[in-house]
C-alpha cells in the first residue's frame, strides 16, 4: 500500500522504542497525558472539566511534542498538499461518518437484543438553546480537535514507538488508544464505552 509522504506521520520522528532508555520517558509521556484527566476532577465544582482536560492535554502535550524537538506537524496534522488530497480527505470523512452510524446502531441492537443490556447513554445537559450551543462550542473546538491531537496523534505515535515503530506497531497503538478513550467515556455507561 503506497503512502503519501506529505499526509503520512513521519515515524522516523517518533522516537524509537528499541531500548529501555527510550521505553521509560515515552511512558513517562503516556502516563504524564493520562494523569491529567484524575487531576482535573480533582478540582470541586469544575464546569465542563472533559473539555478542560483536553485543553490542558493539549498544552501539555504541545509541550513535550517540542521538547522532542517535533511540532504537530511532524505527527500528521497539516494541511492538504493539493485539491486531490482535501478530496480525497472529506471522501474518508464521509465514509468513516457512515461507517461509524452504521456501527452505533448495530452496537446498540446487541447491546439491547442480544445482550440485554440498556443503550441509553448518559450526556451533558443540553437542555436549553443557551447550554446547547456553549456545548457546541466546546465540543467543536475541545473536544472534535483536543481528542483528534490527544488520542489519534500523541498518544498513537508514542504508542506505535513504544510497541516498535512498524505497520503492526501502528495497529496496536491505535487499539490502545481506542481502549483508553472508550474507557474515558465511561460516564455514559456500558454503551457509551463500546459504542465510542
Amino acid at each position: 500500500m503506497a503512502t503519501n509522504p506529505a499526509t503520512t506521520p513521519r515515524l522516523e520522528a517518533v522516537p524509537s522504542a528499541s531500548s529501555f532508555a527510550r521505553v521509560l520517558p515515552l511512558l513517562g509521556q503516556i502516563a504524564v497525558i493520562l494523569a491529567v484527566w484524575p487531576l482535573i476532577k480533582l478540582i470541586p465544582g469544575l464546569p465542563y472539566s472533559g473539555q478542560v482536560f483536553m485543553f490542558v492535554s493539549v498544552i501539555v502535550a504541545t509541550w513535550m511534542i517540542r521538547r522532542d524537538g517535533q511540532t504537530w506537524r511532524d505527527l500528521g496534522l497539516r494541511w492538504a498538499s493539493n485539491w486531490r488530497d482535501l478530496a480525497k480527505g472529506a471522501g474518508m470523512v464521509l465514509a468513516v461518518f457512515a461507517a461509524s452510524v452504521a456501527a452505533t446502531g448495530l452496537i446498540q441492537w446487541i447491546l439491547a437484543s442480544v445482550l440485554g443490556l440498556p443503550v441509553e447513554r448518559t450526556l451533558s445537559d443540553v437542555s436549553t438553546l443557551t447550554l446547547y450551543l456553549i456545548m457546541m462550542g466546546l465540543i467543536w473546538t475541545t473536544n472534535a480537535f483536543g481528542e483528534e491531537m490527544i488520542f489519534r496523534a500523541f498518544l498513537m505515535s508514542r504508542f506505535s514507538a513504544l510497541f516498535g515503530g512498524s505497520r503492526f506497531a501502528w495497529v496496536l497503538a491505535a487499539l490502545a488508544q481506542a481502549v483508553i478513550f472508550g474507557l474515558g467515556h465511561a460516564y455514559q455507561g456500558f454503551a457509551g464505552i463500546v459504542i465510542t
